[in-house]
C-alpha cells in the first residue's frame, strides 16, 4: 500500500508540496498579541531573552513563522512562509508575545527567497528578509553565528530547536517561547523515512517515540548546534507533532553560505 504523506506548515494539513506558510516583517514598536498557541514538542520555555536572535515573523500581528538575526539588516526565515500578498512584520526581542513589554517590531524592506526555491518540493526553502532599519543597539537583541561546514551538525550532535509554533494537542498553549533539545541523525535514516520526498541540502533530527521536534508555526526558525545556526526549519510529518517519530527536515545553512555572503554584500 501507498503511503499518504501529509505536511503540517502553518497550521493547515495538506498533501506534500500543496501548502504554502506566510511570514512576516519588521518595525520598533511596543507589541502585544493575545491570540496564538506556541509549543515546541517535547521541549519547555526556554529562559527568558536567551535566545536573543529569534523571531517572531508575523501577520498582522500574529504570529505565522520564526526567524533569526544573522546580520543587523537580516532575518532568515524559510522561504516557504512568505506570502506576496500580505504585509510582513517581524518581531524581536520577544520572549512572552502578548505580554506588555519591550519588542521591537521591524518593516521588511525587501524578500530574497533562494533563486531556486521550489515551493511544491520546499527545495531550497531559506530566505532572507532586508529590514528597513538596523537591529543595533536593542535590548535582548542580538545576531548568531552561521555554520560555516557540514561539520556542525553532523550525526549524533546534540542540537536545539526553538520557537512559538503551535500544537494541535490537547494540553495547554502558550505564547513563550519554547526550547527542545534534538538529535541529528544519518541521512540514510532519513532518507529512509521520507523515500522521494528527501531533498539535498538538508539535514534531519528526530525519529523516534520521545524525540524532541517543531510543530506548525516555527517553520524558519533555527536549528542551533554549539550556539551557531546550523538549519532552518522546513517541514515534518503531518501527525507527528506530539510524537515525531518521522524525522523533522532543516535546509543545511552552510550549503548556501556564497548565496548569503553575496546578498548581505550588496548593503
Amino acid at each position: 500500500m501507498q503511503n499518504v504523506w501529509t505536511l503540517r506548515l502553518l497550521g493547515v494539513a495538506m498533501r506534500p508540496w500543496h501548502c504554502m506558510l506566510t511570514i512576516a516583517g519588521l518595525v520598533i514598536t511596543l507589541t502585544c498579541n493575545e491570540s496564538f498557541a506556541a509549543v515546541i514538542i517535547n521541549g519547555q520555555e526556554a529562559h527568558p531573552h536567551s535566545r536573543p536572535y529569534m523571531a517572531s515573523v508575523q501577520i498582522n500581528e500574529k504570529h505565522k513563522c520564526g526567524g533569526f538575526l544573522i546580520d543587523k539588516y537580516f532575518v532568515m526565515t524559510a522561504a516557504h512562509c512568505r506570502d506576496k500578498n500580505r504585509t510582513l512584520t517581524v518581531v524581536l526581542g520577544a520572549h512572552r508575545l502578548s505580554k506588555i513589554q519591550p519588542q521591537w517590531r521591524f518593516s521588511v524592506e525587501d524578500y530574497y527567497p533562494h533563486p531556486n526555491y521550489q515551493r511544491r518540493k520546499y527545495e531550497n526553502d531559506i530566505m532572507l528578509l532586508k529590514l528597513v532599519k538596523p537591529a543595533v543597539k536593542i535590548q535582548d537583541v542580538k545576531e548568531i553565528k552561521l555554520a560555516k561546514t557540514d561539520k556542525n551538525g553532523k550525526p549524533g550532535s546534540l542540537c536545539e530547536v526553538s520557537g512559538w509554533g503551535a500544537t494541535p494537542s490537547s494540553r495547554p498553549s502558550t505564547e513563550r517561547l519554547q526550547v527542545a533539545n534534538v538529535t541529528v541523525i544519518d541521512e540514510k535514516k532519513c532518507r529512509h523515512y521520507w523515500k522521494e520526498h528527501y531533498l539535498p541540502n538538508v539535514l534531519c533530527t528526530g525519529g523516534t517515540k520521545r524525540s524532541g521536534g517543531f510543530c506548525q508555526g516555527d517553520s524558519g526558525g533555527p536549528l542551533v548546534c554549539q550556539n551557531l545556526a546550523v538549519g532552518v526549519v522546513s517541514f515534518r510529518h503531518g501527525k507527528n507533532c506530539d510524537n515525531p517519530e518521522t524525522p523533522n527536515v532543516y535546509t543545511k545553512i552552510s550549503r548556501y553560505l556564497k548565496w548569503i555572503q553575496k546578498t548581505i554584500k550588496q548593503f
